[in-house]
């Protein structure tokens, strides 16, 4: 009887410590990477406001008419700029685009767009965080 219980016991033992090793499944299909930044606004813009901005993430080489988007974005008010962050992004390289609401443009009418001096496309790998400014340009009319 003693031995069984012994045995029991034992067992029972193993049993808890092995289960702190196996992985939970639910977090293997997220990914962890995150991209963030400080989008700068055209101080002639005057009074963009970031809700009328659209930031994401696409693969690179993604050639379809209408790219899927990756990973989850969200963009917040500050001072004549947005902070912008888009997190779930998966280990491939990932290029993240900026886009104003159809019909916006700079105060003297001309067209606006965002650039960076870090546009190449990057790798973030697995929990890990990466940069990227941008600063809003304003084009001749079109």
């Amino acid at each position: 009887m003693r031995t069984t219980v012994l045995l029991l016991a034992s067992l029972s033992l193993a049993a808890c410590a092995s289960a702190g090793n196996v992985p939970d499944e639910r977090l293997t299909d997220t990914f962890s990477g995150t991209v963030n930044g400080v989008i700068v606004l055209p101080q002639q813009a005057g009074g963009i406001p970031c809700s009328e901005l659209t930031v994401y993430a696409t693969a690179v080489g993604d050639q379809a008419k209408s790219p899927s988007r990756l990973g989850r974005p969200s963009i917040h008010d500050g001072s004549s700029r947005c902070s912008y962050q888009i997190d779930n992004l998966p280990p491939q390289p990932v290029e993240v685009h900026i886009e104003p609401a159809a019909g916006m443009a700079c105060r003297d009418g001309s067209s606006l767009s965002f650039g960076s001096t870090g546009s190449a496309p990057f790798t973030v790998n697995a929990h890990e965080s990466v940069t990227r400014d941008f600063r809003a340009q304003c084009g001749a009319s079109s």
